[in-house]
């Protein structure tokens, strides 16, 4: 069982302990579809990217949802980024990531559907980016009527490995 709800300040601690468990399984697999910072993360880094993405939520130009556990552990967040351009305020750039274990139970999912719900009226146009080799990420956006506009090959490059990205939007209704 799990639950869908807003980002809340108190949740910096699980954040960082996600952000976490996503490098130590970057190390282990250079292909897990993750973004990254780019340099090996440090805890203000991760404060850094939590205070925008809290203040952005609170700003109203990004939503923002956090998935439990049925004991109240965050396992995974979700979010859509908008605003990014100044004449593109009507498009959201949506990313999803789950922590090793609650991948594949539907909980991506959920946060997705709240996700577009929480959009209508807000923007009309959602985007999201998923590695090509991400196939589970590829089908969900597939079956949320995501349609596929781009590819980024060789988008992006973690040592002597090469990843492309696929680009998708949706149009909401």
């Amino acid at each position: 069982m799990y639950k869908i709800r807003k980002l809340k300040r108190s949740d910096f601690t699980a954040y960082c302990e996600n952000e976490v468990s996503y490098y130590k399984e970057l190390r282990e697999n250079p292909a897990f579809g993750t973004g990254t910072y780019g340099k090996k993360i440090k805890k203000r880094d991760m404060r850094v990217a939590f205070t925008k993405l809290y203040k952005a939520a609170a700003a109203h130009n990004a939503v923002v949802v956090v998935a439990e556990n049925e004991a109240g552990k965050m396992v995974g967040i979700g979010e859509l980024n908008g605003h990014a351009w100044v004449e593109a305020p009507h498009i959201a750039d949506m990313g999803i990531s789950l922590i090793k274990g609650y991948r594949g139970m539907g909980i991506g999912t959920a946060m997705a559907k709240r996700l577009l719900k929480m959009a209508k009226g807000k923007y009309e146009i959602i985007t999201a980016g998923t590695f090509s080799r991400n196939t589970a990420s590829k089908r969900l956006l597939k079956r949320l009527g995501f349609r596929r506009w781009g590819l980024g090959s060789k988008f992006v490059k973690r040592g002597k490995l090469y990843m492309d990205s696929e680009l998708f939007y949706l149009r909401l209704k």
